[in-house]
C-alpha cells in the first residue's frame, strides 16, 4: 500500500470510528427506556407474540412453520401479521433471547438488537463503498457524513425514524443496515463478470443472503435495493466512441452478460423467500388498504414539495446548513463527468429515485406499472433516494478534499463535521432528556400499572379499550406512553389502537363508541381502562381502581354469538368502506344481521333474500341495475327474538372454543366468531370441519342447525409455506452444485 493510500486508509477508519462512537454515546440512553411512545411498541408486541409461539413449539402446540405464520390477536380483531409482514428481526431477537438462556429480558434483547444495527450503520456504509470500488477516503467520508442525514421526520434513513422521540422504525433500520451491503455485493459480483472472473460460491451465497436479509427485515427497503440493482448491467457497458448502431448492439448483447447473473441473484432471493412472497400475493385480497392513513403516506409529496424540501436542504440537512445537500450535488456532478463504472450507477440512480419520490401525487396511476407500487407507502421512497445519495456525498467530499490545499481541507472537514454532528447531537440530547423524564414518570405509577395488568390477566378473555389517539386516550398515559401503547406491549387484545391497518376490520374500528353498549358486544370489548376520575358509562361495572387507573367490565357474549345473514354482498376490498360504515350505524348489527361478504369465487349455500354487487364506494348493482348505496334496504327472514345462547367459552393452546345453543325456531342461523376472517382459520363444529363464511365487517361464521353445538376455531398455517421453504432451499442447493461444476461460468 502506497504511503498516500495508507494515510487515506487510516483517515477513513478514523472517520468511521468517529461516527460509530458518536452513535454509541448519543444513543446509549435508549437502552434505559422503560417503555416506548412509538412504533417500537408494535414491533416489540410482535417479538413477544413470536416468543409465545416459540415456547409453544416445545409443548407441541404449534408446527415450526408457525414461527413465520401465526395469528396476532392484538389489534383490529386480529390478523396473521407474519404472513404479510417482514419477520426476520423478530425471529432473530427471539432466537438470541433463547440462545442466551433467557438470562436477559426479552425487552432488553430487543433494545440491544436495534441499538446495534444503528450504531454500526456507518460500518455498513463504509464496506458498501469499498465493494463498489470507492477509494478508502470516499468510503470513509460516505460513512462519516452519510450516516448523519437529518430530516423533519420524513421516515427516511435518519435518526428521526429510529430514536425514542422519533418513530421507532426498528425493522426499517435493520433493513437499512443490510441494504448498502447487499447493493455492494451485487455490484461486486457483476464486476467479476466484467473482468471474466469466476464467481466464488461463498461470495454468491453471501450476496443472496444479504439481499434476502434486507427483504426479510423490511420488504420495501429490499425492493429499493432490487430496483436499484437493475441499473447495474448498464453501468458495465462500453459506450465511449460508439455510434447508435454499435451502442444498441452493446446494450442488447453486452447487457445480457450482466442481466442474466443479476436475475440469478434476484431469483435465488425470491425462491428463498417464496414461502413468504407467494402466500402474501395469493392472500392479498385480505390485505386492507386503509382510508385512515394520511394521503401523503400513500402518495408522497409531489414535484413541488419535494423540490422545495431538497433546495431548502430539508431532505438531508433539516435545521442546519445544507452541507450534505451541497456535497451530494457535488458528488453527482463528479459522477456525471466521469460516467463510468460506479460513477454511472450513482449518476443514474440518484435522479431516478429523486423523480420517483414525487410519488403518486405527480405520477398518478403511472407508478402502478412498477411492481408493488399500487399498495406501497410512497412516502417511504425517500429511503431509496437516501441509499443512493450516501455514496455521492462521500464522492463529493473526496473531490473537495483532493482539490483543496491540506490546511484548508482539514479546516473545512472539521467545520462541516462539527456542523453536521452538532445538529444530530442536539436532536439526541433532547431525546435523552425526554426519555429520562418519561422514565421518572413511569416509575411513579409502575406499581399501580403492574397491579392493573395482573388483574386483567386473571379475568376471562376479552378485548380491552383504553381510549384511542383521537379522544381522551391520547392524554391517558403512563410515562410518555399512552395507556393503549402500554397495554399493547403487555399482550392484551385492544380495540381503538391501530398500529397496523392491514386487517379488513381496521377502518370500521375507528367508529367504536365507548358510550354505546352494542359496540362492546359487537367487538367483545369486555374491559374498559380509564383515568381514575373518568365518568364510566352507566352499563359498565367498576372492578377496581389502581392509583390513577380505573378498570371496569361490560357484559358481552364473548368471542362468539349467533347471527343471521340475509344479504350477499359481492365486492373487492377497495369498495367496502361506505357500505360497512352505513351497516354499522344502522340497527341491523344490533339485530344481529350480518351480511355475507364475497371477495373471491364461491358463494355460501344460504337462502339470501337479496344479492348485490358493490361497483364502487357509492353505487351497487342489483339484477343489472345501478343504485345509490345510501338508498339500499332489504327484507329480513323472520327469526325469533332470541337466536340462542352462549353457554361456555374458553381459549386453550391457541384454540378458541365455545358451547353454543341455537334456538329451535332459528332458521338458517350462523355462529359468528369475532375475529378477522382469513382462509387459514380452521373451523370445527361438533367434531367436523365446517365451511367458513365471511361476514361483515370481516368476521368468521359457520352454519349451525337447531340445538347445542361445540365449536372451535384455530389458525393453521398452510402446508404450502413449508413446501415453498423446502423448494427455496433446494433451489439454492441446486445453484451451489451448478457453481461447483462451473456450469454457470
Amino acid at each position: 500500500m502506497e504511503n498516500k493510500n495508507r494515510k487515506n486508509y487510516f483517515l477513513a477508519l478514523f472517520l468511521v470510528l468517529v461516527a460509530v462512537v458518536f452513535n454509541i454515546y448519543t444513543l446509549y440512553p435508549e437502552l434505559s427506556a422503560k417503555t416506548d411512545p412509538n412504533d417500537n411498541v408494535f414491533q416489540f408486541a410482535l417479538v413477544r407474540r413470536m416468543n409465545e409461539v416459540w415456547e409453544s413449539l416445545g409443548a407441541n402446540r404449534q408446527s415450526p412453520i408457525s414461527l413465520v405464520d401465526h395469528w396476532v390477536p392484538d389489534w383490529a380483531s386480529g390478523y396473521p401479521l407474519p404472513r404479510y409482514y417482514q419477520h426476520l428481526p423478530q425471529l432473530a431477537i427471539v432466537s438470541i433471547y433463547h440462545l442466551l438462556l433467557r438470562k436477559i429480558s426479552l425487552y432488553s434483547v430487543f433494545k440491544l438488537f436495534n441499538f446495534s444495527f444503528w450504531i454500526f450503520f456507518p460500518v455498513s456504509i463504509y464496506l458498501s463503498g469499498r465493494l463498489f470500488g470507492l477509494s478508502f477516503l470516499a468510503a470513509g467520508l460516505s460513512a462519516f457524513f452519510g450516516s448523519q442525514i437529518l430530516t423533519d421526520g420524513l421516515y427516511g434513513t435518519d435518526i428521526t425514524s429510529l430514536a425514542w422521540r422519533g418513530y421507532g422504525l426498528s425493522n426499517q433500520q435493520t433493513a437499512l443496515f443490510f441494504a448498502p451491503l447487499a447493493l455492494g455485493k451485487i455490484w461486486q459480483m457483476l464486476r467479476l463478470r466484467q473482468e471474466k472472473k469466476p464467481w466464488r460460491k461463498k461470495d454468491f451465497f453471501l450476496t443472496v443472503l444479504l439481499l434476502t436479509a434486507t427483504f426479510a427485515s423490511h420488504m420495501t427497503v429490499g425492493y429499493f435495493v432490487a430496483l436499484s440493482a437493475l441499473f447495474m448491467p448498464f453501468c458495465f457497458l462500453e459506450i465511449k466512441g460508439r455510434n447508435i448502431k454499435e451502442l444498441t448492439g452493446e446494450i442488447f448483447l453486452g447487457g445480457r452478460r450482466f442481466f442474466l447473473p443479476l436475475l440469478l441473484i434476484l431469483f435465488c432471493c425470491f425462491m428463498l423467500l417464496s414461502y413468504w412472497f407467494v402466500p402474501l400475493l395469493l392472500g392479498n385480497v385480505y390485505h386492507n388498504i386503509s382510508l385512515w392513513d394520511p394521503p401523503v403516506k400513500w402518495n408522497s409529496y409531489g414535484f413541488t414539495e419535494v423540490t422545495k424540501l431538497f433546495l431548502s436542504g430539508q431532505l438531508f440537512d433539516f435545521g442546519r446548513w445544507p452541507i450534505l445537500t451541497f456535497l451530494l450535488l457535488f458528488g453527482w456532478l463528479v459522477s456525471l463527468y466521469c460516467f463510468e463504472g460506479h460513477y454511472r450507477f450513482f449518476s443514474l440512480t440518484f435522479p431516478f429515485w429523486y423523480l420517483l419520490f414525487f410519488g403518486r401525487t405527480t405520477w398518478g396511476e403511472l407508478l402502478n406499472l412498477l411492481p408493488m407500487m399500487k399498495e406501497m407507502h410512497h412516502q417511504r421512497l425517500i429511503n431509496g433516494l437516501h441509499l443512493v445519495s450516501i455514496p455521492l456525498i462521500g464522492l463529493g467530499a473526496e473531490f473537495l478534499w483532493q482539490k483543496l490545499r491540506r490546511p484548508l481541507a482539514w479546516l473545512l472537514l472539521l467545520a462541516a463535521g462539527f456542523t453536521v454532528y452538532q445538529a444530530n447531537y442536539n436532536y439526541l440530547k433532547l431525546n435523552t432528556i425526554w426519555l429520562k423524564q418519561a422514565n421518572l414518570e413511569y416509575v411513579q405509577n409502575e406499581e399501580s400499572f403492574r397491579q392493573l395488568v395482573a388483574k386483567i390477566k386473571q379475568l376471562p378473555p376479552g378485548r380491552v379499550f383504553a381510549g384511542r389517539p383521537g379522544n381522551w386516550g391520547n392524554q391517558f398515559k403512563i410515562g410518555a406512553s399512552q395507556m393503549y401503547l402500554a397495554l399493547s406491549r403487555e399482550g392484551f387484545p385492544l380495540n381503538g389502537f391501530l398500529p397496523e391497518s392491514w386487517s379488513l376490520n381496521t377502518d370500521l374500528e375507528t367508529f367504536f363508541n365507548e358510550y354505546n353498549p352494542n359496540h362492546y358486544q359487537f367487538y367483545n370489548v369486555r374491559y374498559l381502562v380509564t383515568p381514575a376520575d373518568f365518568q364510566l358509562p352507566e352499563f359498565a361495572r367498576l372492578i377496581e381502581i389502581f392509583g390513577p387507573y380505573k378498570l371496569a367490565e361490560v357484559k358481552t357474549s364473548g368471542y362468539f354469538d349467533i347471527i343471521t345473514s340475509n344479504l350477499l354482498v359481492e365486492s373487492n376490498k377497495e369498495n367496502l368502506f361506505n357500505f360497512t360504515h352505513l351497516w354499522f350505524r344502522s340497527d341491523l348489527a344490533n339485530k344481529k344481521e350480518f351480511p355475507t361478504l364475497k371477495l373471491t369465487n364461491g358463494t355460501p349455500d344460504l337462502p339470501y333474500t337479496t344479492k348485490i354487487k358493490l361497483v364502487d364506494n357509492n353505487l351497487y348493482q342489483k339484477e343489472g341495475l345501478l343504485s345509490s348505496l345510501y338508498s339500499l334496504s332489504y327484507p329480513l327472514a323472520p327469526q325469533p327474538a332470541v337466536l340462542g345462547t352462549i353457554e361456555a367459552e374458553n381459549i386453550v393452546a391457541e384454540t378458541y372454543r365455545g358451547k353454543i345453543q341455537v334456538n329451535k325456531d332459528c332458521q338458517n342461523c350462523l355462529i359468528i366468531f369475532k375475529m378477522t376472517y382469513h382462509p387459514d382459520w380452521e373451523a370445527i363444529i361438533d367434531g367436523q370441519i365446517a365451511e367458513k363464511i365471511m361476514v361483515f365487517p370481516s368476521f368468521i361464521a359457520v352454519k349451525a342447525s337447531q340445538g347445542t353445538h361445540e365449536v372451535s376455531f384455530r389458525y393453521q398455517p398452510s402446508s404450502t409455506k413449508m413446501i415453498l421453504l423446502i423448494v427455496g432451499l433446494a433451489n439454492l442447493l441446486a445453484v451451489f452444485v451448478l457453481l461447483k461444476k462451473d456450469i454457470l461460468k
